[in-house]
């Protein structure tokens, strides 16, 4: 989600910037049109035909390509979101598929952690999904500091 947050940031900033730069390219070429409308002959007319013209000629390109490069990102990452999706999908498929609901070697999954079933931190909480550890791990969850479930129980003999 950080990387959505900078990557959204970069879009506007992106187009923000496309802003500017096609402002200041209608500016040049106003300029360029106003001091050129001043001077009777064509060889005078020809810097401000230059300067004017080709400079906001130029940044109304890099507008064009600001936009574009904002659009790009802006499919990436949707294309990413997606991605995450489906394999956030895939997982708790696969996951569901080889526990078996036999309820043994099983976790519970937080939003960004996943504890014992027996864990103070999820008692009494509803609606949270049980797993495999595999299947929490691949999911991107990391082990609660509290239970730590990514140690197995240890059978005291004797």
């Amino acid at each position: 989600m950080a990387a959505k947050g900078r990557g959204d940031r970069q879009i506007r900033f992106a187009r923000i910037l496309g802003l500017v730069f096609i402002v200041a390219g209608f500016a040049a070429i106003g300029f360029g049109w106003s001091g050129m409308a001043r001077v009777a002959c064509n060889d005078c007319q020809l810097p401000y035909l230059l300067s004017g013209g080709a400079a906001g000629v130029g940044l109304v390109m890099i507008w064009c390509s600001s936009l574009v490069i904002a659009q790009i990102r802006l499919a990436q990452l949707s294309w990413q979101d997606q991605v995450g999706h489906i394999n956030q999908a895939v997982v708790r498929v696969a996951g569901l598929a080889s526990s078996g609901g036999n309820g043994h070697n099983e976790v519970v999954a937080g939003q960004s952690t996943y504890h014992r079933p027996e864990c103070r931190l999820v008692q009494g909480k509803s609606g949270l999904e049980r797993v495999t550890p595999e299947t929490a791990v691949m999911n991107g969850l990391s082990p609660c500091r509290v239970c730590n479930p990514a140690v197995p129980d240890t059978v005291s003999a004797g």
